[in-house]
């Protein structure tokens, strides 16, 4: 089975970080899905509980969702 069209309205990484710089020095391509045969997501993870950066872990531990 063909692997999914990228999106056209495609929003990921900032091309000016460090994440898309150390992807593309790995051979890695706008548009490409990751993995060895280049078959994984194409887009980035979106974030599912609005929860500010480094709030993950201790709103987990304390059994807080969302």
């Amino acid at each position: 089975m063909a692997a999914p069209e990228a999106p056209l309205c495609y929003v990921g990484v900032a091309r000016k970080s460090a994440a898309f710089r150390l992807m593309k020095q790995m051979g890695w391509e706008e548009g490409e899905g990751l993995g060895k045969e280049k078959q994984g997501i194409k887009g980035h993870a979106k974030r599912l509980y609005g929860w500010e950066e480094g709030e993950g872990l201790e709103k987990e531990k304390q059994g807080i969702k969302g």
